[in-house]
């Protein structure tokens, strides 16, 4: 008999290697011990819930955040100059990010070579 400790760090470190949180789950479930798989008669899972939602919320928190390339444009000399920039780029779907107060807008890279 083996035993292991899921934590969010191990977890993390296999997401890093391309493995999802359904293959870790799948991996649990195909290596439970005897004693374990005696829930499925009961019909409770054979991964208790608060486990497999646990390692899909580290998936997920993992996966929240997307790194873009942009162009930062903020020094605009009027509020009609931002507009009318600002309104260019969502035109052409390259705007990643604005704010009017502070006349800042980030373009995706694409967007900054047209």
């Amino acid at each position: 008999m083996s035993v292991g400790v899921v934590t969010r760090q191990s977890v993390r470190r296999a997401l890093s290697k391309e493995i999802s949180a359904d293959l870790i789950l799948n991996f649990l479930k195909s290596h439970a011990h005897p004693q374990l798989r005696k829930r499925l008669l009961e019909n409770k899972p054979l991964i208790p819930t608060t486990i497999s939602d646990q390692i899909r919320l580290w998936e997920m928190e993992r996966d929240r955040i997307v790194d873009q390339e942009g162009m930062l444009y903020n020094q605009f000399n009027t509020a009609s100059d931002f507009d009318m920039i600002e309104k260019y780029a969502r035109d052409l779907n390259v705007l990643l990010w604005s704010n009017a107060q502070k006349r800042c807008i980030i373009v995706s890279k694409v967007g900054h070579e047209e």
